[in-house]
C-alpha cells in the first residue's frame, strides 16, 4: 500500500501534473493530487489513508483496497474504470 501510493505521486511528479514535495504528508499529497486530477480526488484521498494504516497503523490492507489501489493505477496511467 505504501510503495503503490508512492508510485501514483511519482507518477503525477514525472508528468508534471504534480510537483515533487519532499516531507509532505500522504494527506497534503493525496490534496495535491486531487487538484492536478479532480476526478480521482476520492481514490487519492482514500489512498492517502491506506498509506497512513499500512505505515503508521501497521495494518495490511485488506484485498478491496488492494484493488481500489490498482485501478487508480489503471485511471493514471490513462484507463478508465
Amino acid at each position: 500500500a505504501e510503495e503503490a501510493f508512492r508510485a501514483h505521486v511519482m507518477r503525477l511528479v514525472e508528468a508534471g501534473l504534480l510537483e515533487d514535495l519532499p516531507g509532505a504528508t500522504a494527506g497534503e499529497l493525496a490534496a495535491a493530487a486531487a487538484a492536478a486530477r479532480p476526478e480521482l480526488a476520492r481514490e487519492f484521498r482514500a489512498g492517502a489513508a491506506l498509506f497512513e494504516e499500512a505505515r503508521y497503523g501497521e495494518r495490511a490492507p485488506d484485498a478491496g483496497a488492494v484493488h481500489r489501489m490498482l485501478d487508480l493505477d489503471d485511471a493514471l496511467a490513462g484507463g478508465r474504470r
